[in-house]
């Protein structure tokens, strides 16, 4: 990381950026000079302020915002990127420590704690943990993302729970037992049309 430095004096030689001579008022970043209104970042090429920081990657200058979005990891869960802080990983995924949850009841996962992991393909959009079921015809409309579940959520997983195998969420009452697994009744519905597959006797 760098810092602008604004320099002023009799200055020679040309702009590092444009090309036409420099004048008394320029801005030295390692062993080049620039016009102050030249030297931007490559990305969203915004003037870089007098004593500002920039990162240089491959001969090019980056604000601290544009080199984190080009440059870092995202995290599997915000998909914002991980520029500070300790990084989770999961399944060759990386997350921001506080990201790094249990998908079903937000408790803080530990990579010193037993946890669970597994790849679904959720909807753009959709709630965090909500496994989607989709087809060929849709499958631009989804991605791959880990869910976490913590040691207490997997083992309600794994004695069937009272889980609805469609939105994750706890079935109270009147729930369909189906195909090995529970249900809303409202969530127990074709996945092309919508319609319940409980109307008719179906």
């Amino acid at each position: 990381m760098g810092n602008s430095d604004s320099s002023a004096g009799a200055a020679s030689g040309s702009c590092a950026a444009c090309g036409e001579a420099l004048q008394e008022q320029y801005t030295q970043a390692g062993d080049k000079a620039y016009h102050p209104a030249c030297f931007k970042c490559a990305e969203c090429q915004d003037v870089f302020g007098a004593d500002q920081d920039y990162i240089q990657n491959g001969g090019a200058f980056y604000c601290e915002y544009c080199y984190g979005q080009k440059f870092s990891p995202k995290c599997d869960l915000c998909d914002e990127p991980i520029v500070a802080g300790r990084t989770m990983f999961a399944l060759q995924r990386e997350f921001h420590e506080e990201c790094f949850k249990c998908s079903r009841c937000d408790a803080q996962c530990s990579d010193k704690e037993q946890f669970y992991s597994e790849l679904r393909k959720v909807a753009r959009g959709s709630k965090r943990g909500k496994a989607e079921i989709v087809d060929d015809d849709r499958s631009q409309e989804v991605h791959s993302k880990v869910v976490l579940l913590c040691k207490k959520c997997n083992f309600s997983d794994m004695k069937g729970g009272d889980l609805c195998a469609w939105c994750d969420q706890q079935v109270e009452q009147n729930g369909v037992y189906a195909l090995n697994k529970r249900w809303h009744e409202e969530c127990f519905a074709c996945n092309d049309c919508g319609r319940s597959l409980l109307e008719n006797g179906t």
